[in-house]
């Protein structure tokens, strides 16, 4: 039944959908835990989050990043046609699993980055088929840019970003030069200003070196690794399912999910050694995996089995809630 209101699009699902959310909303706000730091040296980020410290700013400037990746997702799934228009399990699903992994004591990096980061796709997906997409590449890499000085880490994603390119496109070397440029933009404005104030000079450098000196796996509790084993098996299933019903016989639509295939790899890569807090983890896995679990639940054919999934995310997503509460003392 669950499944088939989220089926129907916006109008079948959209009170549950908000009803969850505002119940993990409330209950971040009494979380005894609060969550742990990285070591990376996110220059941006540290200064901007040590600045706020009252619980409802912070709560709703990690509800401002939900809505807007909300946004960014529909866009792309109508404008771009990563999936089908009434396909709102994309959209259910980055609403809880970033609900449970935001915090009242933390702006979260992971949220801020992901709008960006979806900002950056989209303008990356206008260039199919467009002669004149010079600024949509400027934009997507200058955005792609930024987000080095919230997470050193998302610099794995440069790679991505031209492997998705020489997908939608044959490379053109104007093409190349002006994404070069607009990664390059962020990097020489901060540098300029790094040099007239004498501070952080080469930190994008100095930063990397710490990353990789400082490359580990995530500590993860049971129920954290619990949910993160049903994700992997969704994602498999959904692997599996591609091969033996293609969902689509578009171009577009085939060239835009081997993107989102090469931007989990970056993703996996990123999440499992960014961040020591599982918070960071999940969402830095929540653009690719809401696409690609969201795609294959919406195409299966046997609700039953649906609802079966579903149940299991959500309550292995609800025993990270009450753990983090401390009623199962796991750690």
């Amino acid at each position: 039944m669950f499944a088939a209101s989220i089926k129907q699009g916006l109008r079948g699902s959209a009170f549950s959908t908000g009803l969850i959310f505002l119940v993990l909303m409330i209950a971040s706000f009494f979380y005894p835990k609060s969550p742990d730091q990285n070591v990376f040296p996110d220059l941006f980020y540290n200064f901007f989050s040590s600045q706020i410290r009252s619980p409802w700013i912070i709560v709703l400037f990690n509800l401002g990043s939900i809505l807007c990746a909300l946004i960014l997702i529909g866009a792309l799934i109508s404008s771009h046609e990563l999936s089908d228009k009434m396909n709102f399990f994309s959209v259910f699903l980055y609403t809880f699993w970033a609900s449970i992994s935001i915090h009242a004591e933390t702006v979260s990096k992971a949220l801020l980055i992901n709008c960006l980061l979806l900002f950056a796709l989209y303008k990356l997906l206008t260039v199919y088929r467009k002669e004149d997409c010079l600024s949509d590449l400027f934009l997507a890499t200058f955005c792609l840019s930024t987000t080095l000085f919230l997470s050193i880490a998302s610099f794995i994603y440069v790679p991505v970003f031209f492997i998705a390119l020489t997908i939608l496109k044959p490379l053109n070397v104007r093409e190349f030069i002006i994404s070069l440029v607009g990664l390059l933009c962020p990097v020489f404005i901060f540098e300029c200003l790094a040099y007239l104030s004498n501070f952080q000079q080469w930190y994008l450098i100095e930063a990397i070196k710490v990353y990789f000196s400082n490359f580990h796996l995530p500590v993860l509790n049971l129920f954290e690794w619990l949910l993160t084993g049903f994700i992997f098996v969704l994602i498999a299933l959904s692997l599996f399912h591609s091969f033996l019903v293609p969902h689509s016989t578009k171009v577009k639509t085939a060239k835009g999910k081997s993107i989102l295939w090469w931007w989990l790899i970056g993703a996996v890569l990123v999440a499992f050694s960014s961040s020591s807090d599982y918070s960071g983890v999940l969402c830095t896995l929540l653009i690719p995996i809401v696409f690609i679990s969201g795609d294959y639940l919406f195409y299966l054919r046997r609700l039953l089995f649906t609802n079966i999934l579903l149940t299991l995310l959500l309550i292995s997503g609800f025993l990270i809630v009450l753990n983090n509460f401390g009623i199962f003392l796991v750690h």
